[in-house]
């Protein structure tokens, strides 16, 4: 059984327990949220689109992640799920393999700007995507990858398109 490092890189506000010592005591290994703080959390789902299509800009140097870890990435979350996080323009860094580290936030657009306060969300399959697809457009000959993109993905409750600003980084 191979280890599942997207819980790892949710946030520090996200805490992983057994269901024993969790507040809803429904499944073996549940995120939950303390109730007096916010943060990205992680619902296992099926295979799930929540955003739609993405730009996409080169970002690789020496320093990005490596490729193969954000493939590795990439191939851990394809279980399914989403990932939901607050918007106001705070980064979140939501799954995280080795050197590669991939994160939001939302962005404010000509005649959109989104305040904080609005729950966003973004499936496996968007995050899955964005990594296959900045590999193929700019993956280095020493095998590194960095991008960023914009995409609108789903308000939580109302499927009204947020502007979100990604990121494919080396992890801190």
């Amino acid at each position: 059984m191979r280890a599942n490092p997207l819980f790892l890189g949710i946030s520090a506000f996200v805490t992983l327990s057994h269901a024993s010592d969790s507040p809803s005591n429904t499944s073996a290994l549940t995120p939950w949220i303390s109730p007096i703080e916010l943060a990205p959390a992680f619902y296992t789902l099926d295979s799930i689109n929540d955003c739609g299509s993405s730009n996409f800009t080169n970002e690789s140097s020496d320093a990005s992640p490596l490729v193969s870890d954000c493939l590795h990435l990439a191939d851990n979350i394809r279980g399914g799920g989403t990932w939901v996080f607050q918007s106001g323009g705070t980064q979140f860094q939501l799954a995280q393999s080795g050197t590669c580290a991939f994160g939001v936030q939302t962005e404010c657009i000509p005649f959109q700007c989104v305040h904080g306060g609005i729950l966003v969300k973004i499936g496996n399959q968007d995050i899955i995507d964005v990594i296959e697809g900045s590999v193929a457009r700019f993956a280095t000959s020493e095998g590194k990858v960095g991008s960023k993109g914009h995409m609108f993905c789903q308000e939580v409750g109302d499927e009204h398109p947020i502007p979100v600003l990604w990121g494919i980084y080396h992890s801190p």
